[in-house]
Formats: structure tokens, C-alpha cells, sequence
């Protein structure tokens, strides 16, 4: 589980800056589930486009294409 400040910094502070910067995509992954969280970046903010759990699988396109199982992650 990520820690409340850990948590914040990930999902507003991080987040605020990549969006400024114009960085098109920003995952987050919280290591209890695991849960990977995807965004993309859309006219100047990050909107979730994926939420995926440990066993699911899910594939991207930006900033390249990728597939991704969250429970393959942490091995």
C-alpha cells in the first residue's frame, strides 16, 4: 500500500507537473493490488483511460504501444 504522502504526491503533485510539462501519458501502479492507473494527457490535463487489476491485461498506445499484466510487474 502506498503511504498517504507517497499517495499525494503521486496523484496530484507529480501529476500536476508531468501535465505542465506535457508529458503525454502518466501511470501510476499501487503495489497492494496490484492496480495500474493510466492517464493521458488531453488538452492540458491527464484523463484516467485504464484501470487494471492484477490479472488483467491492457494495452496502450501512447506513449507507445505496450500490453501490461500489473501482477507480472512486481515479480
Amino acid at each position: 500500500m502506498l503511504s498517504p504522502s507517497t499517495r499525494h504526491t503521486d496523484l496530484t503533485i507529480k501529476r500536476d507537473r508531468y501535465a505542465r510539462a506535457g508529458i503525454a501519458s502518466y501511470w501510476v501502479i499501487d503495489p497492494a493490488g496490484p492496480i495500474l492507473t493510466a492517464y493521458d494527457l488531453v488538452d492540458g490535463g491527464y484523463v484516467e483511460v485504464a484501470s487494471v487489476g492484477p490479472d488483467d491485461t491492457w494495452t496502450a498506445t501512447l506513449p507507445f504501444e505496450v500490453t501490461v499484466r500489473p501482477g507480472e510487474l512486481l515479480h
